[in-house]
């Protein structure tokens, strides 16, 4: 008896540190990540997480789709960098078929072309410096462009100053 409500308080401290957490968003692997540190038990972690989603408060997909959404129109990354960020964020619960459903409406191209015009600086088409174009592909290939799209935006920003 006395070890069954022993249980059920490390399930309560469990669930508050969690509703602690998720004061700001958070996915059910970056949950179960900081449980573990707090020295919470598996068992009693999966059960606080399952109580989460049942109840809504934890809702990996809305959370995915919204820092997709983030990543592309605030961070500007490219499709190779998003996955990094959002691999790191979601652990393995991120599968190939959600990321492609996610990012489908996304044109990177047009992403990388803005990003190049900035990266050049330059105000009008004259002011585009071509010796930065070397620089100006590292800097997108930071930012997690594939090549044929890197290549796409620097041969484009490069001929409208033709």
């Amino acid at each position: 008896m006395e070890k069954e409500s022993g249980s059920r308080e490390n399930k309560l401290s469990c669930l508050q540190a969690a509703l602690r957490i998720l004061t700001s968003p958070k996915s059910s692997h970056q949950l179960r990540e900081y449980l573990v540190k707090k020295g919470y038990e598996e068992d009693e972690i999966s059960k606080v997480i399952e109580e989460l989603k049942e109840k809504r408060l934890l809702n990996d997909e809305r959370m995915f789709y919204h820092h997709c959404d983030f990543l592309y129109r605030k961070k500007h990354f490219g499709r190779m960098r998003m996955r990094y960020e959002l691999v790191r964020l979601f652990g393995k619960e991120l599968t190939d078929e959600l990321f492609v459903g996610a990012i489908e409406e996304y044109d990177f191209k047009k992403t990388a072309v803005e990003l190049t015009i900035m990266f050049f600086k330059a105000k009008t088409a004259n002011d585009i410096d071509v010796s930065k174009k070397d620089s100006v592909a590292r800097h997108l290939a930071l930012y997690g462009f594939s090549a044929e799209e890197i290549r796409y935006a620097v041969n484009y920003v490069i001929s409208l100053k033709k």
